[in-house]
């Protein structure tokens, strides 16, 4: 079964989603490529389907999201230490 919806009616549903869930996709990233002056494609927070890059193999896997190569477990001061904060919203990847 397939479903047809207008560009504004999948926004509106990617608005109902964001209130549950964080929603990432793969996003063109101006300048940030491997080389000077180039777009690098990968996996950002999206709010509208305008931002999704459809044409393009992102450079990154989804698997970047919820497995980060770089994640901070713990701050730590003087004397004493904390966790940071996190947020109770589920991860919805396209």
């Amino acid at each position: 079964m397939a479903y047809k919806l207008s560009l504004i009616a999948f926004n509106q549903y990617l608005q109902n989603l964001e209130k549950e869930y964080i929603v990432f996709a793969p996003v063109v990233v101006p300048g940030k490529g491997a080389f000077t002056n180039t777009d690098s494609v990968r996996y950002e927070k999206i709010k509208k389907l305008e931002e999704v890059e459809f044409a393009v193999k992102s450079n990154f896997s989804a698997k970047e999201i919820l497995l980060p190569i770089t994640e901070t477990l713990f701050y730590f001061n003087e004397d004493n230490w904390t966790e940071p904060k996190t947020t109770e919203k589920k991860y919805s990847y396209s």
